[in-house]
């Protein structure tokens, strides 16, 4: 018999084996158990997670001849089940998304829905990679899946369900599958090493199981590959080797000549890498990770080991690690590897910018840090602090100045007092007398207004000095409210503006020292204002007399005489 992958080997035969998705197959199992099934579900998720599993195994329990006494689960021994498991099923049908997009093959599945089942209770479609369908092949297959025939039940499955039509996800079951934690992809890879006989390091199990990123079938792959390279044992160097990575030791000599500040020994170290053909963008990726597993370790020391899933001895070297560095500076490493990292993956010379990267990180540990810097800029900017104690300190150091001689650098005393700023209660009384409110009536503002008006002269409202322009109609003490009525189109267009409006309201409110709030209306006069320039002439004839005087001029130049024009 042909060899079986590890992926195809150990995958799940019945709900209780799919891991990491309790809630997916609990649920499933009651639907089937309870004989409350959808006609039509979807799974979404990551690769690898076992959506396809899933679907192969809800096809095996709604059809299973024992599923009454199983609970929910496919027996896995009658010829239901058997057929399923080894794909020789007639009424189960699996379609790949990506190759039968097209509204053709849709048309087809729509004829042949309606056909009963050959052998089984139900005939089921399994669509992987539903999202692939085209616009035209989800509409052909809507009214198909919203009132499908009893006998038929359509399983979805998709790693992009925000690229399927929400009408096709109205009319599913949704089940969300999430990545498998790496504690327990962990756990299976090592039952699966102890039915095979395999011997393993618990290093090399733990590296593979957080480089699958939370997927099973890239663990048994990448497990498979690595068996195949140590000649039937699992090696933590030949996972190092198959992934590209550098072992833990060389991680902590280059921290460790990164804060002794050894340059020479980085760059060394970095050659190396080259001639072992490394890839740097791999490299940097992996050491911003370990960096990461000090930080863990220099905040939660006893739960750090849980949360990141490692070894004793990869432990114990986060934890020497964390002993030897501050957290400034290693947060300050861990922004200049996450800054410069697109840099390096784009670099036209990577051991180049892979060098530059070394020797910023060296400097990290003796330089200023950003963080702190930006503290106390931000905290010169609002001044020396006005508590008593800082009052007395600050007052010490001002004698102490004054006593020392004079040179050409700056008045250091100038200097102080540039940014010190007044007591709390000196500056609360100053805030007060600004803001003391004054009585004001209507009489006091229609006296006031005029010179503050005046004062707008150098703004748009010059044209609030036009005469007659506008006049206050009425004033509201309770409310501080100005009704003002314009006879100027131009003066109400400008204060028809909400804008234009506040500003002249905070500037009143700044002369008398309380808030106002003013309301405008236009009024066309009864006679409009003298506001024209002198040197333009009022017209003084009425219209007929103008018209009088034009028709006497024809009748000198061009001879004649009017008819009447009511006598026709």
């Amino acid at each position: 018999m042909a060899y079986l992958v590890l992926a195809r080997k150990y995958r799940p035969q019945n709900f209780s084996e799919l891991i990491g998705q309790e809630f997916v197959a609990r649920t499933l199992q009651n639907s089937v158990r309870t004989e409350r099934i959808s006609h039509a579900f979807l799974f979404s998720g990551p690769r690898g997670v076992g959506k396809t599993s899933a679907a192969r195994i809800l096809a095996k329990a709604v059809n299973c001849l024992n599923i009454k006494t199983s609970n929910g689960e496919p027996c896995n021994s009658c010829p239901v089940c058997e057929e399923i498991s080894s794909g020789r099923s007639l009424d189960v049908i699996e379609i790949d998304g990506a190759s039968n997009r097209g509204i053709e093959s849709i048309r087809e599945l729509r004829e042949t829905v309606k056909y009963t089942p050959a052998n089984y209770k139900y005939k089921v479609y399994i669509i992987d990679e539903v999202h692939m369908l085209t616009k035209e092949a989800f509409n052909a297959l809507l009214k198909t899946l919203e009132e499908p025939p009893s006998h038929i039940i359509f399983i979805f499955a998709t790693t992009e369900p925000h690229n399927v039509p929400i009408t096709i996800l109205s009319r599913c079951q949704r089940y969300d599958f999430h990545r498998i934690p790496s504690n327990l992809i962990a756990k299976h890879l090592r039952s699966i090493l102890e039915k095979e006989n395999i011997p393993f390091e618990e290093e090399a199990i733990l590296t593979i199981s957080r480089h699958s990123e939370g997927s099973m079938r890239d663990a048994e792959t990448l497990l498979d590959q690595i068996i195949a390279l140590g000649e039937g044992s699992l090696k933590t160097e030949d996972v190092q080797k198959i992934l590209g990575l550098v072992q833990m030791d060389s991680f902590l000599f280059f921290f460790n000549s990164l804060l002794e500040n050894k340059k020479k020994d980085c760059i060394v170290f970095l050659k190396k890498l080259t001639e072992e053909g490394r890839d740097f963008t791999v490299f940097f990726a992996e050491f911003l990770n370990f960096l990461r597993g000090v930080m863990i370790f220099q905040n939660t020391e006893d739960d750090a080991k849980s949360i990141l899933d490692c070894s004793e001895k990869e432990a114990e070297i986060y934890k020497s690690a964390a002993q030897r560095i501050n957290q400034n500076t290693l947060l300050s490493m861990m922004d200049i590897i996450s800054d410069t990292y697109k840099e390096l993956k784009f670099s036209p010379h990577p051991s180049v910018t892979a060098e530059l990267i070394a020797l910023k990180l060296a400097e990290a540990n003796k330089g200023i840090n950003i963080r702190n810097l930006y503290k106390e800029v931000i905290s010169l900017k609002k001044g020396v602090s006005s508590t008593t104690t800082q009052k007395t300190t600050l007052s010490s150091t001002e004698k102490s100045l004054k006593e020392e001689p004079k040179d050409n650098t700056p008045n250091v005393e100038d200097i102080i007092n540039k940014y010190k700023t007044p007591s709390s209660s000196e500056s609360l009384s100053e805030e007060k007398k600004k803001l003391q409110p004054v009585t004001v009536d209507e009489n006091t503002l229609k006296k006031e207004w005029t010179s503050f008006i005046e004062e707008l002269k150098d703004t748009k409202f010059n044209i609030l000095k036009i005469p007659n322009s506008h006049k206050i109609e009425s004033f509201n003490p309770s409310t501080d409210t100005i009704v003002i009525c314009v006879y100027s189109k131009l003066l109400a267009e400008l204060l028809n503006e909400r804008d234009n409006m506040n500003l002249l309201c905070n500037s009143l409110s700044k002369r008398f020292g309380k808030k106002f709030f003013i309301k405008s209306y236009y009024k066309v006069p009864e006679q409009r204002p003298n506001i024209q320039p002198n040197n333009m002439l009022s017209n003084q004839k009425s219209e007929e007399n103008n018209r009088e005087e034009l028709y006497n001029k024809a009748v000198r130049i061009f001879g004649g005489s009017f008819l009447d024009e009511t006598n026709g």
